[in-house]
């Protein structure tokens, strides 16, 4: 099987490459939604610290508008040293010693609680603190910096005993309830005192984002799996179509190849024109042409004049014409003469010409061969002329000499008898007479013919003025010498036997000749008289004394049929068939 082994490696590395693709872009898509999960859960994280941060900030406020509260001192509880400049920071009620809880105490208080619970963490941080547990460090000093630029937030992750901790750094604005602690370090209502950091713990959350995780993992990894399948089914589906082609492609090429080969060696040459008559085509060039015809010249360069009208024709009214008509037309090169027949057939495309095709067939030969054939008729016409003339003339002085030898008879039978001779002579005289005035030797004017034979036999045998009347009826039927010759022998029998022997004495009548033509080639000759017709009906079987049977022998070599009709007069009839 042919493939182009090349194209089929090229198709193979256009699949290998989208694969490619097609993973960084799952990849890329997954880091993506990773970078988005874990930006909603730093959002979640902040969220909740925010939350807290707010809280704080009630509490605190809370108990600086009251000035902070007064608790049981205990071991958790110890009074504060960073407060001893305050008045009555102890005080005894009931016996039992109190101490003053300022917010700022209070809240690391409750934050060192939530801490021991594994809860968010809280504290107070400060470049200027009271107390040195809130003085911020390095990390925090940043942030509050951050924060002095009008910040809403610092924040960073963090990891402590292996899991992750968001630290967000909030401002701590000093409020008209703060001054009675640390007025006496300068600040003023609104002055930024500091900031409170609040360390979020993202394991829980960090648990519930897992199985949006997992889920993201799965649909990707479904979602590629589909991409990477489709990818290789296309690719697949692909190579076996560009093989398809490929084959197609070499097998519609060979074909073509064929094609041009049997239209190459065609004995004709074969031309494509467009509607505007513009060679489109050649299959090949006759070399006699010098190479002229090219393709893209209009044909009407290399056609006859002639035939330049009826191709022009054609083009302006396509509609009309009758096409596949032979066209013959000549090119005269230094050579002589070339002699081509066209043949122009539409070429349509949803019933519409779009061009046509021009078969032309070299013809010289046959035109050569013609015109040799028809001069060699000639010459032989001129020949056959001739001998027709010479016949009749030969015929003419037979009966020159029947009629001269007759004059030195006395005896009248015998001199009928010559008389006879003379009339099947020139009955056959005439046939070569009228060929040779017509110049068609292979039919003859048979009503033409009869008339003048009967017109010699009436001058001939009736001499008594006009008692006898000749009438005849004779279809157009030509007849060739073989068929005509006998008939004119018999018609001179016949009509001879009427004029001597059906009007004796001075009877008057009528003799009829016809000759019709029925279905299939079949024909009819009658020749009747009004006479006293045949008395001795023996007499019909001695043909010798009426002629018939000379009659009888024509008819049997035209393969016909003689009857004798009976009735007024006498009537014979021979049918027969021509070829």
């Amino acid at each position: 099987m042919f493939v182009r082994t090349d194209e089929i490696k090229k198709i193979k590395r256009y699949k290998y490459w989208l694969l490619l693709m097609w993973t960084i872009v799952v990849v890329f898509s997954a880091i993506i939604d990773y970078l988005q999960i874990n930006e909603n859960l730093v959002s979640e994280a902040h969220i909740a610290a925010k939350i807290h941060h707010g809280k704080d900030i009630l509490y605190r406020r809370w108990s600086a508008i009251r000035g902070g509260v007064y608790v049981p001192i205990d071991e958790h509880t110890q009074p504060n040293p960073h407060l001893n400049y305050i008045p009555n920071r102890d005080v005894t009620i009931n016996g039992k010693a109190y101490t003053l809880v300022n917010p700022a105490y209070m809240t690391r208080q409750v934050y060192e609680l939530a801490q021991k619970d594994g809860e968010v963490s809280s504290r107070l941080i400060s470049d200027n603190a009271i107390n040195p547990i809130n003085q911020a460090n390095e990390w925090e000093h940043h942030a509050l910096q951050v924060l002095k630029t009008m910040a809403e937030h610092h924040d960073t992750i963090f990891i402590k005993n292996g899991e992750r901790y968001l630290s967000v750094v909030r401002p701590f604005f000093t409020e008209k309830s703060c001054l009675k602690c640390h007025a006496q370090q300068g600040y003023k209502e609104g002055d930024l005192r500091g900031g409170i950091i609040i360390s979020m713990p993202l394991t829980e959350i960090e648990r519930s984002y897992k199985s949006q995780e997992m889920r993201l993992l799965i649909i990707l990894g479904v979602i590629y799996l589909i991409g990477f399948g489709l990818i290789q089914l296309g690719a697949s589906k692909i190579e076996k179509d560009f093989i398809t082609i490929i084959e197609t492609k070499k097998s519609l090429t060979e074909s073509e190849a064929k094609i041009e080969t049997y239209l190459r060696n065609a004995p004709n040459i074969i031309t494509v024109i467009d509607k505007n008559g513009v060679i489109q085509y050649l299959n090949r060039m006759d070399d006699r042409f010098d190479n002229k015809i090219i393709i893209g010249r209009n044909i009407s360069e290399f056609v006859g004049e002639e035939t330049k009208f009826v191709i022009a024709d054609i083009l302006d009214h396509p509609d009309e014409t009758v096409y596949n008509k032979a066209i013959e037309y000549s090119v005269h090169i230094p050579e002589g003469i070339i002699w081509y027949e066209n043949r122009i057939a539409p070429i349509k495309s949803e019933d519409e010409n779009i061009g046509y095709i021009i078969i032309s067939t070299d013809i010289t030969e046959r035109k050569l061969l013609s015109e040799k054939i028809e001069n060699s008729l000639k010459e032989k016409e001129v020949l056959l002329k001739e001998v027709h003339h010479r016949v009749k003339n030969n015929m003419q002085i037979i009966t020159s000499l029947l009629n001269l030898q007759s004059s030195h008879l006395s005896d009248q039978n015998m001199i009928d008898v010559f008389k006879e001779s003379q009339s099947r002579i020139k009955s056959m005289a005439l046939i070569h007479e009228i060929m040779y005035q017509s110049g068609n030797f292979s039919n003859i004017d048979t009503k033409h013919y009869i008339i003048s034979l009967v017109s010699y036999l009436y001058r001939s045998y009736c001499l008594e003025g006009n008692r006898i009347k000749i009438t005849t009826d004779i279809d157009e039927v030509n007849l060739n010498l073989d068929v005509m010759i006998p008939c004119g022998i018999i018609i001179t029998e016949l009509v001879t036997n009427a004029l001597k022997y059906a009007f004796p004495g001075s009877r008057e009548g009528e003799i009829n000749i016809l000759l019709h033509s029925i279905e299939k080639n079949n024909i009819n000759l009658t020749v009747k008289d009004n006479g006293v017709g045949i008395v001795d009906k023996s007499v019909l079987l001695d043909k010798k004394k009426l002629g018939l049977q000379l009659v009888e022998t024509l008819t049997r070599q035209l393969k016909g049929k003689l009857n004798n009709d009976e009735g007024e007069g006498t009537s014979f009839t021979i049918s027969f068939k021509i070829e």
